[in-house]
């Protein structure tokens, strides 16, 4: 794979398959393999003949559903599942195919199926590594941290080089606030898999989030010799040059980039990582030039027309961006693109201090696209720059009108829920953070907003606990606001 010799690992691949015998973890490789590099066209048609010649083919027939499910052939795949249940007796083929479609309801939404699924399982066999992985997420989410860690050893005893266990342990100890284990587990599901794109990446932004930007730079590379064109990877090690302030590597990452000439994707962020460097190097002019080009050459899109006038405003140069937006939108004939402009036209109309008249083109983007999360916080945040007394009543007002159309958006909840503790109703804003903490309790920002309200406002006993419990996660951060919040409730805690 280092030397981008695709044909060659297949084939190296298949010849483990041939000498694999009975064990299988050969043939699943080269099912991921050619999902992977060939498409999930080739993995199926891989499947349906290993399911033709297997003797014991549910394992096979288990991967099958489960690949239709991640396509987008949904109803398909949970139907088929359901049926192999039905037609097989507890064993622990069955088991992990329960765990398979509990993982379908997770995804669908019907959590309370999938927990259903999942308890049969460990009645049944209480070390199910699968099934404790999916009890330890929700224990997780529940805040219940110590039993998740308790499950997931347990996990780990069974398969020890468990993947997705070793990520849930990361994630149970990052709820927990030890960010050092967390930072081991990390570690250990990188070393493991390795250094697959997915865990290396967790990896490496976590080392980046403690300034071990080196550190990060050997995980990221190690992943790219197994997968040098993976453009999630040279995107992420770009960006810690960048932070390294490490020009001549940057443009050895963007060279690389270049080099991968049929992905769109890689070649939009070559531009993006050039226009940035340029930037970073105080040569606005040149990066603006670059983008121009970019734009002639029928690329970039909208991303390109926002970093040009962004590149204008960086330089102090109104006047410039709008007489440039003005170019643009007078040459655009494309109904797609139109309303982008309009809203990056709205968005210096706010720059000049034109207020109702950016509010005025917001609001006929609404009246086309009211599920416009971005221009309904736009919308808002214009309205609260005019700073008169009504402001704060309009602003809430709109989000109302906002939530309406998008009703699980938890930007536009948490901008209610700022605007209400700006107003003193704290309560009130409590009760927002407190639904917004129930949908997605991983959030460590509503965790800390929650947390932070609660012990300011209120001094029962309970409540200490209650927040305390939420902002256990924050200990081991450095972002000065999360230890503030941590080390008050400690405080009140005594």
């Amino acid at each position: 794979m280092s030397n981008d010799d695709i044909d060659g690992a297949e084939t190296f691949i298949r010849g483990l398959v041939d000498t694999s015998g009975e064990d299988q973890r050969a043939q699943f490789a080269l099912v991921q393999f050619l999902r992977q590099f060939r498409g999930p066209e080739a993995a199926l048609e891989e499947l349906d003949q290993m399911i033709a010649a297997a003797e014991q083919p549910l394992a096979f027939e288990r991967m099958k559903g489960a690949m239709l499910f991640d396509i987008g052939q949904r109803e398909e795949a949970m139907a088929g599942v359901e049926a192999l249940i039905a037609g097989s007796a507890p064993s622990t083929e069955r088991r992990d195919l329960q765990v398979t479609l509990a993982r379908m309801h997770q995804a669908t939404g019907d959590e309370a199926q999938a927990k259903a699924l999942v308890d049969a399982v460990l009645a049944e066999d209480t070390s199910q590594v699968d099934a404790l992985v999916l009890q330890a997420g929700w224990m997780i989410e529940e805040d219940q941290v110590r039993d998740a860690i308790l499950t997931l050893r347990t996990a780990l005893d069974q398969s020890p080089q468990n993947i997705p266990a070793i990520n849930m342990l990361a994630a149970a100890y990052e709820r927990d606030g030890n960010r050092d284990l967390m930072g081991e587990a990390l570690l250990l599901a990188s070393t493991t898999s390795g250094f697959a794109p997915e865990e290396s990446l967790r990896y490496a932004q976590f080392l980046i989030s403690r300034e071990k930007l080196r550190s990060a730079e050997d995980v990221l590379i190690r992943s790219l010799r197994a997968q040098p064109g993976n453009v999630a990877l040279l995107q992420a090690l770009g960006e810690t040059y960048l932070l390294l302030s490490d020009w001549p590597r940057v443009e050895q990452v963007i060279a690389t980039l270049d080099r991968l000439e049929d992905d769109p994707q890689a070649r939009d962020m070559a531009t993006a990582l050039q226009a940035t460097l340029l930037t970073r190097m105080q040569r606005t002019d040149e990066s603006i030039h670059l983008l121009r080009n970019v734009i002639e050459e029928g690329r970039g899109g909208l991303a390109a027309h926002a970093a040009v006038g962004r590149a204008h405003l960086a330089n102090g140069e109104v006047e410039p961006a709008r007489v440039y937006l003005d170019q643009v939108l007078s040459e655009n004939t494309d109904d797609e693109s139109e309303t982008g402009l309009l809203f990056l036209n709205a968005a210096l109309m706010a720059v000049e201090g034109d207020y109702e008249g950016a509010q005025q083109t917001y609001r006929s983007i609404l009246e086309e696209t009211p599920e416009a999360e971005i221009v309904w916080r736009a919308l808002v945040a214009t309205v609260l720059r005019e700073n008169d007394e009504m402001a704060e009543q309009e602003a809430v007002q709109i989000l109302d009108e906002a939530l309406v159309n998008i009703p699980e958006s938890s930007t536009l909840l948490w901008m209610k829920a700022s605007l209400a503790e700006r107003s003193g109703d704290v309560d009130g804003a409590i009760a927002i953070y407190e639904e917004m903490y129930e949908n997605n309790s991983s959030s460590s920002i509503v965790a800390n907003n929650l947390a932070s309200l609660i012990t300011t406002h209120r001094s029962d006993e309970a409540s200490l606990q209650q927040a305390y419990v939420i902002a256990r996660r924050l200990r081991g951060s450095d972002l000065p606001a999360f230890q503030d919040t941590y080390g008050w409730i400690a405080y009140r805690m005594g």
